[in-house]
């Protein structure tokens, strides 16, 4: 009788935790195939950004649609964009659903804007410009001002051994050499006697990378000082930024001499392409140049 109360009394206990019954399972597994199902469903009209949804087991995930190149912006709607607007957009292109295109009014000098109703080209576009040029228009003579590609240019002399300048805000009209398109100061220099010139720009601003040429004439069109033997070059854009351009060619007595300090747009960008420097000039006038 005994034993028999013991076992009953051992089964209550035994059942009290739970083992006269199969163990309930509420855990919940994650199916990670489908979480990823979701993830595509959820981003297929989508190639950024995030999105946000709760699985089966009621656990809430992030997960990412994809990233933009660099540059490229992710839009709310999930879709990379080059630009919202043109300010977004290098000179001469503008935001088209998205993305910079170039303008229909796009130049990289004056002759392209010729077949797109005339203008100067400024900052990669055709402008309409007061300061146009030509038979029927003079330029302002008396402050040094010439006819240049049909745009007025404000002409330096160049009467000493140096000069110093800044091209940031110039405008740029002479362009005979491709690509040398960058603001521009022009300086007339007129020979005293026959000579060999050596003519170097130094920038102030470590950050200019100059180019510098000669021509022989400049208005109405702009020609280049052609060189007398292979020794000779009317152009040097040979250094990097920060450096010293070096030019050497040959001077006749009593002829007038164009020196173009610029830079080269196809090599340098922004600030590379314009600042302060300084032109020299040594020959059998000037001795030594000192800056």
């Amino acid at each position: 009788m005994k034993k028999t109360l013991w076992m009953t009394a051992l089964t209550l206990l035994t059942c009290c935790f739970g083992a006269c019954s199969e163990p309930s399972d509420n855990t919940c597994e994650i199916d990670v195939n489908a979480i990823e199902r979701q993830r595509r469903s959820l981003c297929q009209n989508k190639s950024c950004g995030d999105v946000v949804f709760v699985d089966e087991c009621n656990s809430t995930h992030t997960k990412s649609c994809g990233s933009c190149q660099g540059g490229e912006i992710c839009m709310p709607e999930g879709i990379c964009a080059e630009c919202t607007g043109d300010a977004q957009c290098p000179s001469g292109y503008q935001c088209d659903d998205y993305e910079c295109i170039q303008r229909a009014d796009y130049c990289e000098n004056n002759a392209d804007c010729a077949n797109k109703g005339g203008g100067l080209c400024e900052e990669n576009v055709c402008v309409a410009s007061s300061e146009s040029c030509g038979a029927s228009a003079a330029c302002d003579a008396e402050n040094g001002e010439m006819c240049v590609n049909e745009s007025c240019k404000e002409i330096l002399v160049f009467n000493s051994c140096t000069a110093t300048g800044n091209t940031t805000l110039a405008s740029s009209v002479a362009q005979a050499i491709a690509n040398f398109d960058g603001p521009e100061n022009i300086y007339e220099y007129t020979a005293l006697e026959d000579d060999i010139v050596m003519l170097y720009v130094t920038p102030s601003d470590l950050s200019f990378d100059p180019a510098v040429y000669v021509l022989s004439s400049l208005s109405p069109t702009p020609e280049l000082l052609s060189p007398i033997d292979d020794s000779e070059v009317v152009s040097a854009d040979e250094e990097v930024k920060g450096e010293t351009e070096l030019l050497l060619f040959t001077v006749t007595a009593g002829e007038t001499y164009y020196f173009v300090v610029t830079g080269d747009t196809s090599k340098q960008d922004g600030q590379y392409k314009q600042g302060r420097y300084t032109l020299c000039m040594e020959s059998t006038a000037c001795g030594v140049c000192e800056e």
